[in-house]
């Protein structure tokens, strides 16, 4: 069975993949989803008063990935762009697209970072 995010959700995961600068492809955005619904799971076993936490990441519903680019497309906040093959980005109407280039060579943070 998958789950089918509503605009709010789709929104949201675009929104924390902006503040962790990170693209927001499909596959990255499917991805944040399953990780805020472990969240919420997992923050839901600790209100029922669970020492034991049981819900993992890969017990989390999957996304349907079809409905989530038609969610997409239909947001009013959202703007789809085609990347490569079947690959697509989802950008945020009206925001800086400042992400980092995971493919660069460049490092632009300094060496104390590391």
């Amino acid at each position: 069975k998958f789950e089918r995010p509503d605009d709010a959700e789709v929104v949201i995961a675009v929104k924390s993949l902006y503040v962790d600068k990170l693209k927001p492809f499909g596959r990255i955005i499917l991805k944040r989803l399953r990780e805020m619904l472990h969240a919420s799971a997992t923050a839901h076993e600790r209100a029922k008063g669970h020492n034991k936490i049981t819900t993992t990441l890969d017990s989390v519903p999957l996304i349907d990935p079809k409905y989530l680019r038609k969610v997409c497309q239909s947001c009013k906040e959202l703007r789809v762009e085609p990347e490569d093959g079947k690959e697509y980005s989802v950008t945020l109407i009206g925001s800086p697209k400042v992400f980092v280039d995971l493919c660069s060579p460049v490092d632009t943070y300094c060496p104390e970072m590391w």
